[in-house]
């Protein structure tokens, strides 16, 4: 597969490739896009608050994933790159020079894609936990969801990370030698990983473990599939360069695989109820797509490594088919992150939870007590504390005047009253006004909601991770942000 010449009659010639390419790329985008919205319908993804706040937080999710491997393909070509140029032809050296100063200009327009991207997606997420447009959200509360919960946290610290890589790619561009590709390298797969980390596995009960599985599965597909596609974008055209390049990238690739599938199996055992949840829940539908699509990519991967290494063509239809499948593969991710597992570690319409899973008989946190409105499923929207644990009314309370019959230690033993301690109390989606406080005989200050008091679940994990609770003993029910009792969930 020889290079087209630049200039003179072939110029025309010379454009053609790189116009296929462009439209190539912008075809997976929209694949993986489509992919993750057609997935995130039929796993369940899209339900709960407004279906298009839904739609447009499942598509920037997709989308800044899709820029994030984009970042780390490109500084992953960066550090392949240059190893054993000594023995390039002088030709091909000329050819290394220009397709590295290629890739750190398309590294500026991926990290800033990458950046909105999840500005967005942050305002779009607050959005739907709050289950409000995102034009009626204060700066305040976006700022509070972004910095108080764990999965605002990730997506905000992703952005710094994707801001930091977009100043990288600027001064490489200016200057080459300004700072090393692996710099860049470290802080795109770290910003990649990071909104994953804060996702499912934040609320998971084997917390460890899935963390681990996580990163390594998130981390690994990234590197596969960026660098394919950095590759077959940037590379293929130049056969000296490719040949230089392919055999290491399919050692790496070849242990991306195993860690890729390795790490999915370990992320499904620690999410699903047992092999029948991958036949009846939407959420382990999306599993079985997903490792479906890995078993394709596996046969492909093969096939086209062959067939660039052999110098067969067209290069890009394997090649391509390859990344299709991978975009397929990235927009299922993308909607399997938003999807809530089996096991209820994630509400999948709300965010991970800001703390960990220590049971507290009340709530003591610092700086200010929050009253998050969220949906959660079937349960409709409800209201949630600063831990993003669920807070309950009890029927045989009095809302007017605010009046608690729960005072014995057998009652406050299992709920808790929601207690202020002097601290500021501050809605989040919930009305101002409807929030007050009562004196209980001990002394305590307990938080009203609309007059009913406010009671926490003992023993009850943040992130919303059950809801039997609610209709307990026919007098027991999560409150909503109006003060009235929750649907039956």
């Amino acid at each position: 597969m020889g290079r087209v010449a630049d200039g003179g009659a072939r110029r025309g010639a010379a454009t053609d490739p790189a116009s296929r390419h462009r439209v190539a790329t912008a075809a997976w985008v929209a694949l993986a896009i489509g992919a993750a919205i057609g997935a995130g319908a039929l796993g369940g993804a899209l339900v709960g608050s407004g279906l298009g706040v839904r739609i447009g937080a499942t598509a920037t999710r997709a989308g800044a994933d899709v820029a994030a491997v984009v970042c780390v393909g490109l500084t992953l070509l960066g550090l392949l790159l240059p190893l054993g140029a000594v023995s390039l032809p002088g030709a091909a050296l000329r050819d290394l020079v220009r397709v590295q100063r290629r890739a750190d200009r398309v590294l500026v327009a991926a990290a800033g894609a990458w950046l909105v991207l999840l500005v967005v997606g942050v305002a779009l997420r607050a959005a739907d936990a709050l289950g409000r447009p995102p034009l009626q959200l204060s700066a305040g509360e976006v700022t509070a969801w972004a910095t108080r919960l764990g999965a605002g946290r990730g997506m905000l610290l992703a952005a710094v990370c994707a801001a930091a890589v977009l100043g990288c790619a600027v001064a490489r561009v200016r200057r080459h030698d300004a700072v090393p590709v692996r710099v860049a390298a470290l802080v795109a797969v770290v910003g990649t990983v990071l909104p994953a980390l804060t996702g499912h596995s934040g609320a998971d009960p084997d917390h460890q473990l899935a963390v681990v599985a996580v990163a390594l599965h998130v981390g690994a597909a990234a590197l596969w599939v960026g660098g394919l596609a950095a590759l077959l974008v940037l590379v293929a055209r130049h056969r000296a360069l490719l040949d230089n390049t392919l055999p290491r990238f399919s050692t790496l690739a070849a242990g991306c695989l195993l860690a890729v599938a390795a790490s999915g199996v370990l992320n499904a055992l620690t999410r699903l109820d047992g092999w029948a949840s991958l036949w009846n829940t939407g959420y382990g539908g999306l599993v079985v797509a997903k490792t479906v699509l890995l078993g394709v990519l596996a046969g492909l991967g093969g096939l086209t490594r062959r067939r660039l290494l052999a110098g067969r063509t067209p290069v890009l239809r394997w090649a391509g088919a390859e990344v299709a499948v991978m975009a397929l593969a990235v927009g299922v991710a993308a909607a399997l992150s938003q999807t809530p597992p089996p096991d209820g570690s994630h509400s999948g319409h709300g965010a991970a939870p800001a703390a960990g899973h220590a049971d507290h008989a009340a709530a003591g946190p610092t700086g200010e007590l929050n009253l998050w409105a969220v949906q959660s499923g079937a349960l409709g929207t409800v209201v949630v504390d600063t831990r993003y644990r669920l807070v309950y009314r009890n029927d045989r309370d009095s809302p007017r005047p605010p009046t608690s019959t729960c005072l014995d230690a057998a009652c406050t033993g299992t709920w808790a009253p929601l207690l202020t301690d002097g601290l500021p109390v501050v809605g989040r989606g919930v009305d101002q006004a409807r929030i007050g406080a009562l004196d209980r005989p001990d002394g305590g200050r307990q938080v009203t909601l609309d007059g009913w008091p406010l009671y926490l679940r003992v023993g009850e994990a943040p992130g919303l991770a059950t809801t039997g609770a609610n209709g307990t003993d026919g007098v027991w029910f999560a409150i909503s942000p109006t003060g009235a009792k929750a649907a039956p969930g």
